[in-house]
């Protein structure tokens, strides 16, 4: 069973004759587990001031300090990205999580977060792996600066591919064909290391992204203009890339991280896209799952969907979202 049309799903919820009439539970089993970076490292390519000075450690101290500093007093750390694993489930195949950028509050010390609505987050299957690597750097997209790219291995997650404006330093870069992995520590897991995001910026993103003028050393400047590859920076090589295409030029980006578990603000379950509010938002995501009764288990991106955690998604779980339906 597929909803298509939001329009018919919000007739449905204010209908007189609920959904709960037919026995379904009222309270959703799910449980969230998010995930905070607390460090991040650019490694790849490198970020170029005044031509020729490789600005890139001084970029990642900003990042760095933007997530463990609350510099305009507003209550909220100055940036955040988060993951939230809906559920964190690592004895399973695969599952479904978000990643976002996030609102948390200061201090770092004691933070609660929630994903930022702003940032237009979307469920995306997770794959585990007991064995091997899960994500490393794609052969001849990178260039030997050191630090290298650290790879991710198991025991770890792997998502499928997304698109994410990920904020680096206080430059949002819009990335497509994003990949992100991260190592397990613990069981369940309350930190991540060898974090790595892997995404594309194509060059017509890098030239129509201009880095806020805040930004110390390469601020006001289009991102194209400092990275290698394009006219005026004075390294031998050249970072561009090729995208997946094998057409589109660009730069692959590899930023490693790590995070750690933190308590989040409304863990709602059928709140699908962690914005504190269960709306048609969070229909978008639920509605291409629900199969049927004892049609299971879910496709990895639909797990969230299954609230009652008995396998399948079906007018039970739909029920439990209707009574949590909140309007836009």
């Amino acid at each position: 069973m597929h909803w298509s049309n939001p329009q018919l799903f919000a007739v449905a919820c204010f209908a007189p004759a609920s959904l709960l009439a037919l026995g379904a539970s009222p309270v959703p089993a799910r449980e969230t587990t998010l995930f905070r970076v607390n460090q991040l490292e650019l490694r790849d390519p490198h970020v170029f001031a005044f031509a020729c000075f490789d600005a890139t450690a001084q970029l990642n101290q900003v990042a760095y300090d933007s997530l463990t500093q609350d510099s305009d007093g507003d209550g909220f750390l100055d940036a955040s990205v988060v993951l939230a694993f809906r559920p964190l489930d690592q004895s399973a195949g695969c599952g479904g999580m978000t990643p976002s950028n996030g609102l948390c509050t200061a201090p770092e010390s004691s933070t609660t977060c929630e994903v930022d609505p702003t940032s237009a987050p979307s469920s995306v299957a997770y794959t585990n792996l007991k064995v091997g690597s899960c994500l490393g750097a794609l052969p001849g997209t990178t260039t030997g600066y050191v630090p290298a790219v650290t790879e991710t291995a198991s025991p770890c997650f792997l998502t499928d591919e997304f698109a994410f404006e990920f904020t680096l330093g206080g430059i949002a870069i819009p990335l497509q064909h994003v990949r992100a992995a991260g190592t397990y520590v613990g069981n369940p897991a309350t930190v991540i290391n060898d974090g790595l995001i892997r995404g594309f910026l194509s060059e017509a993103d890098a030239d129509a992204t201009i880095i806020p003028p805040m930004v110390p050393l390469v601020g006001g400047q289009p991102v194209s203009a400092v990275l290698a590859g394009r006219t005026g920076i004075c390294t031998a090589g050249d970072d561009r890339d090729f995208g997946p295409d094998g057409v589109t030029t660009g730069w692959w980006f590899y930023v490693n991280f790590t995070a750690e578990v933190v308590p989040f603000a409304c863990d709602d379950p059928t709140d699908l896209d962690g914005d504190c509010d269960t709306d048609l938002a969070d229909f978008e995501s639920f509605h291409p799952c629900p199969s049927g009764p004892a049609v299971g288990p879910p496709e990895c991106n639909c797990v969230p969907t299954d609230f009652d955690a008995n396998g399948h998604s079906d007018l039970n779980d739909y029920a439990i979202f209707q009574t949590s339906f909140t309007g836009p």
